[in-house]
């Protein structure tokens, strides 16, 4: 994609969604209702740059774009295979459903099953790998590089209970 405005809306879109699982992070009410927030513009980003890789690169064609990724996928891994803009609609439908999840379950009720969770941050980080890392050259695959290393950053197991044991053993010290 030459189109600046198409490649730079994907890259903020993908900094904004890293920027919210840091925010997430916190768990707080504040740091989540602005994680949710920057997420929303993340996802509305990526869908921008959807729009604009179909208006500008495939003529509001499925079948253009299909061919077009059959076409990258084949050079890069040697199998002919469109599949790769399916996962595009599906990480944009699991996006938006984790928004519409998210804000109906409000952001100080983020918790839901590991499976689940583990399940949705590992198709995302397949397709920024994929996305960001993989089908891309030069500079761009160092940033995302970054944005998939502020993602495993982020999403790093939190020991609380662990953590406040250290303190209070310290504190016990002095």
């Amino acid at each position: 994609m030459d189109d600046p405005l198409t490649r730079v809306t994907i890259w903020l879109a993908l900094a904004f969604f890293a920027v919210a699982q840091l925010c997430q992070r916190k768990r707080t009410g504040t740091s989540r209702w602005i994680a949710f927030r920057v997420s929303c513009v993340g996802c509305s980003l990526f869908l921008a740059h959807v729009v604009l890789a179909f208006q500008v690169h495939y003529g509001w064609s499925h079948a253009t774009a299909l061919a077009n990724t059959a076409t990258q996928t084949e050079a890069l891994v040697g199998v002919r295979s469109g599949s790769g803009l399916y996962l595009n609609y599906l990480f944009g439908i699991v996006w938006l459903t984790e928004l519409g999840w998210w804000y109906r379950s409000g952001p100080g009720n983020r918790s839901r099953t590991r499976w689940i969770e583990h399940g949705v941050r590992g198709f995302f980080l397949f397709m920024i790998v994929n996305g960001a890392v993989v089908f891309v050259e030069g500079w761009s695959r160092w940033l995302g590089v970054a944005v998939t290393a502020i993602l495993l950053w982020a999403w790093r197991p939190q020991h609380h209970g662990l953590s406040a044991a250290r303190h209070e053993t310290k504190g016990r010290r002095l």
